[in-house]
């Protein structure tokens, strides 16, 4: 089954003017090129899990397509009248839902929770290698195949979990993914009520400057007040999601924001540099642009799903 992790509905809205099945689509090591939107953002069978009995279930792609279905129109009229009072209660609640997952259902945030899960361990084996003595008893109890009585063999794989990235490299099966994105799910749920929350506006580019999107649309915009030791997170940030070349949703922390706010070219780009960074490999956009593609070539894949877990003991 082909699963989209970036709804088909939602990136026509930045398809090629005159040629509405088509986007441009911009990679960090080629060339733009212009592809069919149904060709992109989607991967085989991510939705469909394995049961228990081994039988493929497909109840979550169907749940996503319900939920697209829901918000199409909903994204479709934020669009034509440029109004976020238009929004009822039923439809902001949609469309939280709608954000949420985006955050959440794609390849860069199943990314974020492999490196988290790796970190993990990382730190684990540290912290049980740090004493040679407690090391060994360790390896005793997790009845690994090693002679824990020859110190030769014990120090080298202590000192090869210290060089834990060169000398270990852990793979995940379709199975982990399974578990990942079922993860996933959970913890977009878990965030609706702070998309909900937020104080919503929409705003505009009335110049030459358009909002680009990725294969990970929605990004938190850490505010200017949040010090800079405090991790940006949904909670603590502001949440900004492109809806169209023209126009986008921007999820503020605190009041102050305009229902309807033009901004400045300056900001366009900024805020397009983050869609960017945030990326996993693609960006998208409705058209061919030579310095998009030059600013993308510079930002490094895989920079924003970096994972560090430290060490406070």
């Amino acid at each position: 089954m082909r699963c989209h992790y970036v709804p088909q509905f939602y990136l026509r809205n930045f398809a090629i003017p005159g040629k509405p099945g088509y986007i441009f689509a911009y990679s960090r090591k080629n060339e733009q090129f212009e592809t069919t939107i149904n060709s992109v953002a989607a991967k085989n069978d991510l939705y469909v899990l394995k049961n228990k009995d081994g039988t493929k279930d497909g109840g979550l792609e169907e749940m996503f397509s319900r939920l697209e279905g829901d918000c199409h129109p909903i994204i479709g009229k934020l669009i034509e009248n440029k109004k976020i009072d238009i929004l009822r209660e039923e439809e902001k609640v949609i469309l939280s839902y709608f954000i949420a997952f985006l955050f959440t259902r794609n390849l860069s945030y199943l990314a974020k929770q492999k490196n988290s899960h790796t970190a993990l361990m990382k730190l684990i084996m540290e912290v049980n290698a740090k004493d040679k003595e407690n090391f060994k008893k360790v390896l005793k109890d997790s009845k690994v195949d090693i002679d824990v009585n020859d110190d030769q063999e014990v120090e080298k794989l202590r000192n090869s979990i210290f060089n834990f990235d060169k000398e270990f490299r852990l793979d995940y099966s379709k199975d982990s993914d399974d578990f990942f994105i079922a993860s996933a799910i959970k913890n977009g749920n878990d965030l609706v009520p702070y998309v909900f929350n937020k104080h919503w506006c929409l705003i505009y580019s009335e110049n030459s400057r358009v909002f680009i999107t990725s294969d990970n649309p929605v990004i938190l915009v850490r505010p200017e007040k949040l010090p800079q030791w405090f991790g940006p997170g949904f909670a603590t940030s502001h949440i900004f999601l492109p809806i169209s070349p023209k126009v986008a949703l921007f999820l503020g922390t605190e009041k102050g924001y305009r229902d309807l706010a033009e901004v400045k070219r300056q900001d366009i780009d900024e805020l397009n540099d983050l869609v960017m960074f945030y990326s996993h490999q693609f960006v998208y956009s409705n058209l061919s642009s030579k310095t998009i593609s030059e600013k993308f070539k510079k930002t490094t894949e895989g920079e924003s799903e970096k994972v560090f877990v430290g060490n406070h003991s």
